[in-house]
């Protein structure tokens, strides 16, 4: 009789568990995860830019260029123009890290790439933290 309580607090144990994580992922959104409170006054705006050229120095047209946390989750997402020039402005919770990764178009042949970010913060008219990064490049070379 003792072995079937244990086995029924342990089973009432785990359902609540998964309960508390059901409501937690609940919470979520597509942009970013998190318990507790929400960033709504700790956001800040990030604008990177840059260039992304061939080994060569030619310009890439349509790469696209995502900002994410180094969890994966996205901040920010811009193209490049037909001068291989970006941007990618968005909002996200300060952090001291981004994790940037430039995705060629499939016809063009060239491998991905990805950096590791420190960011530079500063602040804006307002008062708002804002974190900058003056510019992130990126040569991309062909695949094999």
């Amino acid at each position: 009789m003792k072995k079937i309580h244990i086995k029924a607090a342990a089973f009432a144990a785990k359902l609540c568990g998964f309960g508390v994580a059901a409501l937690g992922f609940s919470s979520c959104d597509s942009d970013v995860c998190m318990y507790g409170t929400g960033p709504s006054t700790f956001d800040s705006e990030i604008t990177v830019k840059g260039e992304v050229s061939t080994e060569e120095n030619n310009p890439v047209e349509n790469a696209e260029i995502t900002v994410k946390y180094t969890t994966g989750h996205k901040i920010a997402t811009g193209n490049t123009d037909s001068s291989g020039q970006y941007e990618a402005t968005g909002k996200m919770v300060s952090t001291d890290k981004v994790w940037v990764v430039c995705t060629p178009d499939e016809k063009s042949g060239l491998e991905a790439d990805s950096t590791d970010v420190e960011l530079q913060l500063a602040v804006d008219k307002e008062g708002q933290l804002t974190s900058i990064i003056d510019r992130v490049d990126f040569k991309l070379k062909k695949k094999n």
